[in-house]
């Protein structure tokens, strides 16, 4: 039987002004703390609230997005971002370099031969870097998830038939690659053979849209709130809709878009700010 903890979850002080985002969709940290994030046509790299790194924008060139909605930056040396307008994974050095672009086929899950050349793309909505080489994308047409060796070559589907709706992905220090399922409100686990495993249900009204795996377990957020799984321990937070910065201004909450986590803190995102969840001690039985 799993021991259901709340958490309330509160805010750190406000980013600097220069840090807010337009329409930001994704977050993701690398090893040195440094934050990713997606905005409405560029991914940002921040550092102690400042960015300072910008990739892609908008534009006619070969690095230019459509439409960005996921970023994974690896270990900070090879960064990948989903585009789903464009239907491809494109691949950049730590500088900003486009080294490649990975097309995302709209594959038939019925379709045992599921490598032959496709003239339709697909929706990749997530990304996310496993073990050997392997590439994760979810994608939205299908609804299923798209296993992709080192040279973007399909080796296999994952979820048809038992995802609804991916909207994000992690892969944990084990292997088990966690997806976020907006259509069942919970986390769906994979083997490293593609064999589905556990899910969690992460509870609550609101939709869900993102999945972390750090040392406090796996947490799913929804736009509200969300759910760390831990062992046998539940530890459940929400936002605060109207509450104070630790600075005394007041604000509005916007739902939550994504997250990720800087050791045992969790960091969510909005459209437009980046908010630490420290539940201190507002722990309740």
């Amino acid at each position: 039987m799993a021991v259901l903890l709340a958490l309330a979850a509160c805010t750190g002080a406000p980013p600097a002004a220069d840090t807010l985002f337009q329409d930001a969709r994704a977050l993701a940290v690398t090893p040195d703390g440094t934050l990713w994030v997606v905005d409405a046509d560029a991914v940002l790299a921040l550092r102690d609230g400042r960015i300072v790194q910008r990739i892609g924008g908008v534009g006619t060139g070969d690095d230019a997005f459509l439409d960005p909605v996921d970023v994974d930056p690896t270990n900070g040396q090879t960064i990948y971002v989903a585009d789903r307008a464009a239907g491809a994974i494109l691949q950049f050095t730590a500088e900003g370099r486009l080294v490649r672009s990975i097309s995302v086929p709209d594959v038939d899950p019925a379709d045992v031969v599921r490598q032959r050349p496709s003239s339709r793309l697909g929706q990749p909505v997530a990304v996310a870097a496993g073990t050997g080489g392997a590439l994760y994308v979810a994608e939205a047409g299908r609804g299923h998830i798209l296993e992709l060796d080192a040279e973007g070559a399909v080796v296999r589907v994952l979820g048809a038939g038992v995802v609804a709706d991916p909207v994000d992905l992690a892969v944990a220090d084990d292997g088990t690659l966690w997806v976020a399922d907006a259509g069942r409100g919970g986390l769906q686990a994979f083997d490293l053979f593609g064999g589905a495993g556990r899910f969690l249900e992460v509870g609550g009204p609101d939709r869900l849209v993102g999945v972390v795996v750090g040392p406090m377990g796996v947490t799913g957020i929804a736009e509200r709130g969300g759910t760390t799984f831990d062992g046998l321990v539940e530890r459940r937070f929400w936002q605060d809709v109207h509450a104070v910065w630790t600075n005394g201004s007041a604000y509005t909450a916007e739902p939550y878009r994504s997250v990720t986590h800087d050791g045992n803190r969790l960091i969510a995102l909005t459209a437009t700010r980046i908010e630490v969840l420290d539940s201190g001690d507002r722990v309740v039985d």
